[in-house]
């Protein structure tokens, strides 16, 4: 296994690199990364995966557009539906391992526990583009023939990354207070979750897909933990619709806000690691709040 080539799809981003890091020191020297930018590798080109893919033992697929915004919906179907299962269809000619870096989000929202398992009726949220476009590939990577793993992380956050991390440090630090939407989501330490995918590489038996949280926050306590002295008021749920018919009116003139960010952001989202941490011993050991 530590001999494999491991071909990562798209990791030049904080997440990829890390995991690059995680996996030398964990053994693994033939590691190589491409992407759209550096390589010319596109998921939505099926002729420029080929060569890569061909050559590889395992693909890791962490290509894909991160945007809340109704704009973004073709380019979202585009990268993270029809580029998966591009990747997919390359991985099925060549006979390679696929992991496949999903999303959380994937898999929808509700009052208890979601684990891998959980049932969501995308019927009634397709307006979710973004959450929706992670969702539509997995049940393709799933019922394929290929040897698969699908892994959804949360919110991925690290000291340093100029994106996820850098956009919540902006809105909360310094301020005399900031308003907190009343829902809760799931997040991780960028560490943690590339300890957890090199484990489902090592010892992840096929078809097990695996949820990978660090802990579940509200929005409240996670914006009090980054804030530290200022006050942190919490929306009340009741404006929760209000709230997105606002957002979805300033998106439709023009501005750039996050109407998918506001509609979740009243929603209940509380995910279970206990799989993975059950089936490889995986256990979070960094505090994804700590990332002033």
């Amino acid at each position: 296994m530590k001999d494999s080539h491991i071909l990562i799809i798209g990791g030049t981003g904080f997440i990829g690199k890390e995991l690059t890091r995680t996996l030398a020191s964990n053994g693994f020297s033939n590691v190589k990364i491409v992407s759209r930018s550096e390589h010319g590798v596109d998921v939505t080109n099926c002729a420029s995966l080929d060569d890569h893919i061909s050559k590889a033992d395992v693909v890791i697929n962490m290509a894909g557009l991160v945007s809340f915004l109704k704009k973004d919906q073709r380019l979202l179907m585009a990268v993270n539906y029809k580029g998966a299962l591009n990747v997919l269809k390359a991985c099925e000619k060549y006979g390679k391992r696929l992991i496949h870096i999903s999303s959380s989000a994937a898999l929808g929202f509700g009052d208890g526990v979601i684990n891998e398992d959980f049932k969501f009726d995308w019927n009634k949220y397709k307006f979710l583009n973004y959450s929706y476009s992670k969702h539509l590939p997995n049940a393709a990577i799933c019922n394929s023939e290929l040897a698969t793993n699908i892994i959804y992380p949360p919110l991925v956050v690290a000291p340093g990354d100029k994106t996820n991390t850098k956009k919540l440090i902006d809105y909360v630090k310094g301020k005399k207070f900031v308003f907190a939407p009343p829902g809760e989501n799931g997040i991780i330490h960028v560490k943690d979750l590339c300890e957890a995918i090199v484990l489902i590489l090592e010892k992840a038996n096929n078809k097990q897909n695996y949820i990978v949280n660090g802990e579940n926050i509200t929005f409240k306590n996670l914006f009090s933990a980054i804030q530290k002295k200022g006050r942190v008021v919490k929306i009340p749920k009741f404006l929760g619709r209000a709230v997105y018919t606002v957002g979805r009116i300033l998106e439709f003139f023009g501005l750039s806000v996050p109407s998918e960010s506001l509609f979740l952001g009243f929603k209940k989202r509380h995910f279970s690691s206990d799989k993975i941490k059950k089936d490889l011993g995986f256990e979070p050991s960094h505090d994804p709040k700590n990332i002033n």
